[in-house]
């Protein structure tokens, strides 16, 4: 059950993250510096996924989920994300 804090806060980050370019920059940038978007290989070693997917959820359980963005939103992110790192050589379009 959500507290008065947690709706405060939830109220803070759609504030914050209200659709702006600026915010959509900015949440993009989230996306990729925490590699939301990145997904461990099960051959790395334990340590490197306990590190890549701990980075992940640092944008699933912190931001995503005070946002609660729709299907809509979060495949846009992923398709101007994606965009991003094609256009930085980083992945193949595939």
């Amino acid at each position: 059950m959500a507290t008065k804090k947690d709706a405060r806060l939830t109220i803070a980050y759609r504030n914050i993250f209200n659709g702006s370019q600026d915010a959509d920059l900015v949440l993009r940038d989230i996306a990729k510096q925490t590699q939301f978007y990145f997904v461990t290989p099960p051959t790395m070693p334990d340590s490197v996924r306990s590190y890549t997917e701990g980075r992940r959820a640092v944008y699933l359980l912190t931001i995503s989920r005070h946002l609660r963005m729709t299907e809509q939103e979060l495949a846009a992110l992923e398709t101007a994300l994606r965009g991003d790192i094609i256009n930085e050589g980083v992945l193949d379009d595939a």
